[in-house]
């Protein structure tokens, strides 16, 4: 394999080494072995590789040299030196040999290896002097094949393997020239020097990045005239998560990461530049290795209050990419980069590669992290005051035969911890004389393992890249588990001097996760948890959660009375399971169980054909399948608000894609014009298939706790419980991209696109166009060689502008039909009317921005700013005649800025710091909605009786939050009932503030020394707020740490005369309302936590920071041969706050819905992890 000195490398010798490991050198390599070959017109560039396979050495050789030389060669059991003896004869080529590499270079005249003795003669009596040195870049890194030229004459060598060169300098000569590509050329004056060490700069206008594009067009980073960041993919294995997406939270600017509170694997909410559809989808379309992935298919909560049981998370499609799979991210920030993805990619586009395979001999990379997981955030508790003793009428083992008994009362708004009678304690087991901590005793440690072995090889013909991954987390919940396997293989084919090239990957995941976290109070542990009186234990539940007995019905569809159904099963015992959603959290680890399995199958072929140079085309293929199974078991005595006998629910979707493409491009340097363009086209369909089973045992003819759809009845037994639904969809699209670059100093280029959709065919009666296009233009201007620029401090700069209109197309829907169940085939109402002008949704993006590199080439900036208008949003309304009636109408725009700032240094050949910030601010507004004067107010209730609104008005930012607040007099008095507890309005006018965070940043910093290395990143945002039901609840039930500490407080409430009874003229502890009144503490919280609560009181803001990432490290090079390392690190992730004023992680998301940012409802606690990785290869 040879190293020639095209790239802009700074380090070429660690280069070398590098190669030299792919190509399978061992350390006992020798060039001076000797070897055979019968070569007959062969260029010099083919026998070289021949001579490194037998002689295992490597040639280093720069593009001065004519490889494409063809020669004739008959050697038997010659050395490598004698050969190329041979093959240069006569040419102005030399070679150094340095075991195992071979240094080629070009001379000028025939230099000889001179004795000491001899070079002080020849200085003597001609006058001439030999002048040695070391030549290294500006971060002290050697430079090997570099070019060292005596200036007026034809003398020339070339640096050794160490940077070292020696050159004979005639008499009369006074300077040397340095040359080397990637390099500003360097002439230094001799003034009888013997010793010169030279620092060569970097030639700015060379060091141009290739920039994966829409499409997977490859472009120089110049050339681009929209916002890109490049991510390697070592940021996404440094602290694995097992949604690898996650870790770039803070590595981009733009990019809002928010994990969903489900575990891991769960899905996770992307935004690129801000919200701009209400109802549509504001995610970025994901593409990975060029081809769009299919995302449908999964699962989220769509109720955050109400959701938990059988409503969780289902995963996204991110979540199943094995990030040691990933070579490197790239993220198109907005519609301008991303306008030849048409419709789908109006919210920007995250270009994921993988890794594929290498020319050189077998290489085995081995990649594992441990990881253990704790709780960042849980809720502070009071432990002053317990729960009162109570009688009540225990149902559990017979219903229509209650046993009275004794229990904590569930509300901890009794008497002062220590105080309780002996008897009391003896006679309630779980009871206690002190608090306890139920939280810390019922969460366990989480773990999380992640191995990924992967396999490289190949030959200049094929190349070959396969992998296996696993991960297998325990949650910090119990019984909540996750695994998935990976298994990848890719395989690069180059024919016929790479005219054509073959390329096929192949991917298997098996996934599955028992009993994900849901948030809400239905079904959810935390609820329980987090609720019970202070002094009760739960670890006595632990053992003692149920017993076995004879089980009952609720006739809900006959006699509406509990009724023996003659089996034996477990029986919950929770003291509070008589009260609705009550439920014990070890009864509902157990006994609710549910599993969520995903099979995804995706394979793509693409063939590429070099015509002639500058002219290829290629087509492409892709096959996605993936089929997710819910299945969902409920036993009988599970109480929610809506059931209390078993339920078993049971789901399949499959979700087919095929995907296909061609692109035709072709690229030419026409005097001093670049030349670029690409014509494509492609299709894709869609089949969608969801199939159900949903039984609620609802009647004595249904065997409880036997889940098995033959054995089950329905409700009321009158329908068969299933249900069928298909769907089909289907895009073809044509593309053009077209570029043109002068003198490498400016650039404009432009695309266009035409969508065909299966969406609009059925408004084919209406004259609706089928079709619709969208483009993009754009230019930039490189400053320094247009103005001439050639500065230390001003290295690069370039100045772009864009402009786009990009779609984002309706939901594909049955406009004016009626559904039909495929199990009962009974069609259903319409759930949307005619749809009688459709378009799609249009995004109009305009950008300008500045990127450069100043100071010598350590400091690197990235600043633009960007405006984008969301033009004819899809907003059903209601119709006067039932179901909503679609339309096309309504504004938002975004504005806003993104700086990526960069600083570089290698201080010497020991330390090296790079530290990096990324920020962005956005803002947005909405300018219209629909109606007469289009100032409709849009109003969404993502939570059911959860006292919230979500409102889209006229000259406000997207998805205003609103709630209840208090009910005041005429005098500004906050109204009381009889009780003294404070009255609510029913009116949803409260202004909490808006979800949406205008400010995010990042700041990472990487210290490397010798061999160590040290990694932290500190990210955050300002502004926003985040609403908490967990705090209200918490505060209702009196086991919050403020309703402590205002019992603590001394505020005392008397109740008046109006009370009645024993009550009149009683103290009890007050708490100060915002009037400035004084409340009975009980009431007032009971009355603002507990049902639609008063929201104001529970919205915190979102402002945080916290240490995100950290990483330690050491690397044991050479360990396993030359080039063969061990890395060993310890690692962290979400290790603390640095600044937080909310009681719960801001950064809290229950669903990756609209609308549903900024909700925290007994979600699982946000978790810290930390542990240790190994990397190695051998």
């Amino acid at each position: 394999m040879h190293v020639k000195t095209l790239m802009p490398k700074k380090s070429l010798k660690a280069f070398i080494i590098a190669l030299a490991l792919v190509s399978g050198f061992e350390a006992n390599a020798d060039a001076y072995s000797r070897i055979s070959l019968k070569e007959k017109n062969t260029p010099i560039e083919e026998i070289l590789k021949k001579i490194e396979k037998q002689a295992e050495c490597l040639f280093v050789f720069n593009t001065q040299i004519d490889t494409q030389r063809k020669v004739n060669l008959d050697v038997q059991n010659k050395t490598v030196g004698e050969i190329l003896d041979i093959m240069f004869k006569d040419t102005n080529v030399t070679y150094s040999i340095q075991n195992p590499n071979i240094i080629l270079s070009k001379k000028a005249v025939a230099e000889t290896k001179l004795t000491q003795e001899s070079q002080n003669a020849a200085t003597q009596n001609t006058g001439s002097k030999i002048v040695t040195g070391t030549v290294t870049d500006a971060s002290g890194e050697t430079l090997i094949g570099l070019t060292v030229k005596v200036v007026g004459t034809n003398i020339a060598t070339a640096t050794d393997i160490d940077g070292n060169y020696s050159i004979k300098v005639p008499a009369g000569s006074n300077e040397l020239e340095f040359s080397y590509v990637g390099y500003q050329p360097l002439k230094q004056s001799i003034n009888g020097q013997t010793k010169i060490n030279v620092i060569m700069k970097d030639n700015v206008h060379l060091l141009d990045e290739v920039v994966v594009t829409a499409l997977g067009i490859e472009r120089k980073e110049t050339s681009l005239t929209y916002a890109t960041q490049k991510i390697d993919g070592d940021e996404l294995t440094r602290a694995k998560d097992a949604n690898f997406i996650n870790s770039l939270q803070g590595k981009t600017s733009g990019l809002v990461i928010t994990p969903n509170a489900s575990g891991a694997g769960g899905s996770s909410k992307l935004l690129l530049r801000g919200n701009s559809s209400i109802l549509g989808s504001n995610t970025p379309l994901i593409v990975v290795d060029g081809i769009p992935m299919a995302e449908r298919g999964t699962t989220q909560i769509t109720d955050a209050l109400l959701a938990g049981g059988n409503t969780t998370d289902g995963g996204d499609g991110l979540s199943n990419i094995n990030p040691d799979d990933v070579e490197t991210i790239t993220v198109l920030k907005g519609a301008n980069a991303a306008a030849l993805y048409g419709s789908r990619a109006a919210n920007g586009v995250l270009i994921i590669t993988t890794k594929k395979g290498k020319e050189g001999k077998v290489s085995i990379d081995l990649s594992s992290s441990i990881l253990v997981e704790t709780p960042l955030v849980t809720p502070k508790f009071q432990n002053t005051y317990g729960a009162n003793v109570e009688t009540y009428s225990d149902q559990s083992m017979d219903p229509n035969n209650p046993v009275e008994k004794r229990r904590l009362n569930m509300l901890s708004w009794g008497p002062r911890l220590g105080t309780y009678s002996d008897a009391a304690l003896n006679e309630i087991p779980y009871m206690r004389n002190y608090a306890l901590n139920n939280v810390g005793n019922y969460l366990q440690t989480g773990t999380n393992f992640n191995n990924t072995i992967s396999i490289t090889s190949g030959t200049k013909i094929a190349q070959t890249y396969v992998s296996y991954g696993n991960t297998t987390a325990n949650g910090i919940m119990p019984s909540n588990k996750f695994m998935r396997h990976n298994f990848t293989v890719r395989q690069s084919v180059n024919l016929w001097n790479d005219r054509v090239q073959i390329d096929f990957s192949g991917n298997y995941i098996n996934q599955t996760a028992q009993n994900r976290p849901g948030s809400g109070i239905y079904g959810n542990p935390l609820y329980d948890l987090y609720l019970m009186p202070r002094n009760a234990d739960i670890r006595y539940f632990k053992k003692n959660s149920e017993v076995q007995g004879e089980l009952y019905h609720i006739n809900k569809y006959g006699s509406g009375k509990y009724e023996s159904t003659g089996v034996e099963g477990p029986i919950q015992q929770w003291p509070w399971s008589d009260s609705e959603n009550r439920n014990s959290p070890y009864w509902l680890q157990n006994r609710l169980k549910r599993e969520q399995v995903r099979e995804r199958i995706y394979s793509t072929i693409g063939l590429k054909v070099n015509i002639i140079e500058g002219l290829s085309a290629q087509v492409r293929f892709k096959i996605d399948r993936t089929t997710d199974t819910n299945e969902s078991k409920t036993w009988q005595g599970t109480r929610a608000k809506t059931y209390y006998n078993s339920i078993y629910e049971y789901a399949k979707v499959s979700n087919n894609q095929t995907f296909g493409d061609f692109l035709v491009s072709y690229s030419k340097k026409i005097g001093d014009f670049d030349v670029s363009a690409n014509i494509g086209g492609s299709t894709m369909v869609e089949n969608y298939e969801d199939f159900g089973i949903n039984y609620w045992m609802a009647d004595t003819t249904s065997t409880p706790n036997v889940f098995d759809p033959a054995n089950l009845v329905a409700q009321g037994g009158a329908s068969t419980g299933t249900y069928k639904n298909h769907d089909q969809n289907w895009e073809n699209a044509i593309y053009a991209t077209a570029s043109i670059g002068y003198k490498e100093m400016a650039y404009i280029d432009a695309s266009v696109r035409t969508d065909w959709s299966r969406t609009y065919t059925q408004f084919a009666y209406l004259g609706t166009p089928d079709h619709y296009t969208y483009y993009s233009v754009g230019g930039n201007v490189l400053l320094n060689p247009l103005f001439k620029i050639e500065s230390e401090w001003f290295n690069h700069s370039k100045l772009r502008l864009s402009y786009s209109e990009v779609g984002n197309s309706i939901p594909n829907l049955n406009y004016g039909g009626k559904p039909t169940n495929w199990g009962s085939q009974i069609a259903s109402a319409a759930t949307y009317r005619e749809f009688y002008d459709p378009r799609p949704e249009t995004m109009r993006s305009t950008e300008i921005g500045l990127d450069g590199r100043l100071f010598d080439n350590t400091v690197d900036f990235d600043i633009t700013f960007y405006n984008t208008m969301m033009l004819n949003q899809w907003l059903p309304q209601q119709a006067a005649t039932g179901g909503q009636l679609p339309l096309n109408s309504g504004r938002i725009r975004n504005r806003g800025l993104e700086l990526t700032l960069g600083y570089n240094k290698k201080f010497n050949n020991n330390f090296i710091w790079r530290t990096s910030v990324n920020y962005s601010y956005n803002t947005n507004k909405v300018l219209e909605t629909y109606g007469p004067n289009g100032n409709t107010v849009i109003e969404q209730t993502p939570i059911y009786q959860g006292g919230l609104k979500v409102r889209y008005e006229v000259g406000k930012p997207y998805g205003e939050l609103y709630g209840r607040t208090f009910k005041y007099d005429s005098e500004g008095k906050i109204m009381t009932d009889r009780f003294g507890a404070p009255m609510l309005s029913s009116e949803y006018n409260d202004y909490l503030g808006n979800a949406n965070s205008p400010h995010h940043l990042g700041w990472s910093n990487t210290f490397s020394y010798k061999d160590f290395s040290f990694f932290f990143l500190i990210d955050g945002k300002i502004g926003g707020k985040v609403i908490s039901y967990t705090e209200a609840r918490l505060d209702a039930y009196g086991v919050s740490e403020r309703s402590g500490k205002t019992r603590d407080s001394g505020i005392v409430y008397i109740y008046n005369q109006a009370v009645g009874g024993s009550m009149a003229g009683v103290a009890v502890p007050g708490v100060v309302m915002p009037d400035g009144e004084i409340a009975p503490a009980e009431g007032y919280y009971t009355k603002i936590g507990n049902g639609e609560p008063a929201l104001g009181q529970y919205t915190y803001d979102a402002t945080n920071f916290r240490l995100r990432e950290v990483s330690v490290g050491y690397t044991f090079r050479n360990l396993f041969g030359q080039g063969k390392n061990l890395n060993l690190s310890l690692v962290g992730r979400n290790l603390f706050f640095l600044y937080k004023d909310s009681p719960v992680d801001p950064d809290v998301s229950v669903s990756t819905a609209n609308s549903y940012g900024g909700i925290e409802a007994f979600s699982v606690p946000t978790t810290r992890s930390f542990g240790f990785n190994i990397k190695a290869t051998f």
